[in-house]
């Protein structure tokens, strides 16, 4: 690890991208103020902190947005006011992207 890299730093409903900022002797520092050892041990938070990953850090902002957009699709069917049949369009490609979900699980 060293300046300039950048980290995942995970907590209960909380993530965000971190840049190492400095090192002095054994101890980092990111530029969200976590210190750190170089084990990626934190010194005066109770965050995880994991090397950086695109994959993860896109996964875990869509599953934190996705409640959101269930939301507005639910107030976007109630006021629906266009063709029965884009609606029905609709509805099996959200059965699709539901039945991909469930299978996801297992």
């Amino acid at each position: 690890m060293k300046v300039g890299d950048f980290l995942l730093v995970i907590g209960p409903g909380f993530f965000e991208k971190a840049e190492v900022v400095s090192k002095n002797k054994k101890v980092y520092t990111l530029n969200n103020g976590i210190k750190l050892n170089r084990h990626r041990v934190p010194l005066n938070s109770k965050m995880s902190i994991e090397p950086w990953d695109e994959v993860k850090f896109n996964f875990l902002k869509s599953k934190r947005d996705m409640t959101k957009t269930l939301e507005k699709v639910s107030v976007a069917v109630k006021n629906y006011k266009g063709s029965m049949e884009d609606f029905i369009l609709a509805h099996n490609k959200m059965n699709r992207i539901l039945k991909k979900l469930e299978n996801a699980k297992e």
